[in-house]
């Protein structure tokens, strides 16, 4: 990528207003593609219902994940940076 990637947190708060769409909607694409990987689509399910119930991805990462995002997005970055 040529572009650093956005920070989760950056993305979750203000994804419609980044200046590239391209690499944010590539970056979550991967972001649930790690999560299938890594936890399994059950995952994937159980965080869309926490953010559905109004949590915020910090919350649902915790209760799902059992990590924060910091740590998620640590892994994930790195994950996605050896895809390239």
């Amino acid at each position: 990528m040529d572009q650093p990637l956005y920070r989760l947190a950056e993305m979750d708060i203000n994804f419609d207003n980044l200046p590239n769409q391209s690499l944010a909607y590539r970056q979550s694409y991967l972001a649930v593609s790690y999560i299938a990987t890594e936890y399994g689509e059950d995952a994937i399910k159980a965080i869309l219902s926490s953010l559905g119930k109004g949590n915020r991805m910090e919350k649902a990462f915790a209760e799902v994940l059992g990590l924060s995002m910091e740590e998620f997005e640590q892994n994930y970055c790195h994950w996605a940076l050896k895809l390239e």
